[in-house]
């Protein structure tokens, strides 16, 4: 969607510009989003912190994600938790929950209570950070799953720095 707005916004601007058709491929195959969609190995990095955002990544996962998930989730205190989780929750095969290093950041459990009758207990894991939510998420998850990271743009902003210190 993002994309066909830059193109209906480069093909208006032909009114005034000078813009190719060149240059629109060139801009859209350079263009990146971090955070969003972004896949590094088995971890997938989407922030989805609006209601908005987790419908778009759930239509995504949908239509193009057949592995089993399993979730990192966190997210801020003046968040949609309990229809973010409505969206995004039935995807996962594990949940985990935690607390990205933010004052506004939810703790896990009010997480699970925002988001209680949306979890199977027997499946969700609560964390006190994010790398424990990394170390839990590489235990529980099979060969063949992605290790989804959402919520928050700080949660997969520190994740991603987790695991690059990693390296």
């Amino acid at each position: 969607e993002n994309a066909q707005v830059g193109i209906l916004l480069a093909y208006t601007l032909r009114d005034f510009f000078d813009v190719t058709d060149e240059a629109v491929t060139v801009g859209l195959e350079k263009a990146k989003h971090p955070g969003r969609l972004e896949y590094q190995g088995r971890y997938l990095f989407d922030g989805a912190h609006n209601i908005g955002g987790a419908k778009a990544l759930r239509e995504y996962l949908d239509e193009f994600v057949a592995q089993p998930l399993t979730m990192i989730f966190g997210a801020m205190k003046d968040k949609e938790v309990s229809e973010i989780a409505e969206i995004l929750f039935p995807k996962a095969a594990n949940i985990i929950l935690t607390q990205p290093d933010n004052s506004r950041a939810l703790s896990a459990g009010e997480i699970e209570v925002a988001a209680i009758g949306l979890i199977d207990p027997e499946r969700c894991f609560l964390t006190e950070n994010v790398s424990e939510a990394l170390s839990k998420a590489n235990e529980i998850a099979t060969d063949d799953s992605i290790i989804l990271i959402t919520g928050s743009l700080y949660l997969v902003g520190e994740a991603k720095r987790i695991l690059r210190s990693q390296i």
